[in-house]
């Protein structure tokens, strides 16, 4: 006999034996005699059989659902982390989702006004903000719950060169600028004669020093724009006797 030969060593009986032996017994104990026929019988153990294995399918499904209702109520859990700076000398935000559950949608606003959000991958986001506030981000996971955090950005450079000397004489203005953020623009710095509107670049400058001359060709007002790398510009009036 081979590995996977199995024994049934259950009895088969049919149903005229069954019905010979059912009567003997109700016989035997002076009992009233069975009056449904033994097929009746052994179609209703069927049916019983049949009946159960969809009541089991049903009870293993509720069982599973209860088992899965936390997760309907579970909020979306990220972080939130200032890496790194752009081009554009703006800070770099990213959210690093960290749920059982993937997030369906991640938004963001600054003061009030929604932001572009950048997805690098399922569970990691960028954030670029362009100026200083308050920024809420909203993770929505895919069970429709709703997480929002809130951090100040501080770090956008939205202050214009400063002036830390002047001096003036016949012909020239001399400057002295300090620039702790993105830097001075040296090449975008001009004066704009008010009577004329003549435009006038520095003579010179010194990056280094932070040093600007300019060569006045005319007296009167002048107006000179400073600007830095992200556009913030210092304004001066400055009038040449």
């Amino acid at each position: 006999m081979g590995k996977n030969a199995t024994i049934n060593n259950e009895p088969k009986i049919d149903a005229l034996t069954a019905t010979k032996v059912l009567a003997d017994v109700f016989d035997e104990i002076d009992a009233q005699p069975n009056t449904i026929p033994v097929e009746a019988l052994a179609g209703y153990q069927d049916f019983k059989r049949k009946r159960f294995i969809p009541q089991q399918i049903l009870l293993i499904f509720i069982i599973v659902l209860w088992l899965l209702v936390p997760l309907f109520f579970i909020p979306p859990k990220y972080e939130i982390q200032q890496v790194s700076m752009n081009d554009q000398n703006l800070p770099v935000y990213t959210v690093k989702v960290d749920s059982f559950l993937p997030v369906r949608q991640v938004e963001a606003a600054l003061n009030g006004e929604p932001i572009q959000v950048y997805a690098k991958d399922s569970k990691t986001y960028a954030v670029e903000p362009s100026q200083n506030g308050r920024m809420e981000i909203k993770a929505t996971g895919i069970n429709r719950q709703i997480t929002t955090r809130s951090v100040d950005v501080t770090e956008v450079d939205d202050m214009g060169p400063k002036l830390i000397s002047s001096e003036i004489d016949n012909e020239h203005i001399y400057l002295q600028m300090a620039e702790n953020g993105t830097g001075v623009a040296y090449e975008n710095i001009y004066a704009v004669g008010q009577k004329t509107g003549e435009i006038v670049t520095p003579e010179q400058y010194d990056k280094e020093n932070g040093t600007i001359i300019f060569l006045i060709p005319e007296k009167g007002k002048w107006d000179v724009y400073i600007p830095d790398k992200r556009g913030n510009a210092l304004h001066l009036s400055i009038e040449m006797e």
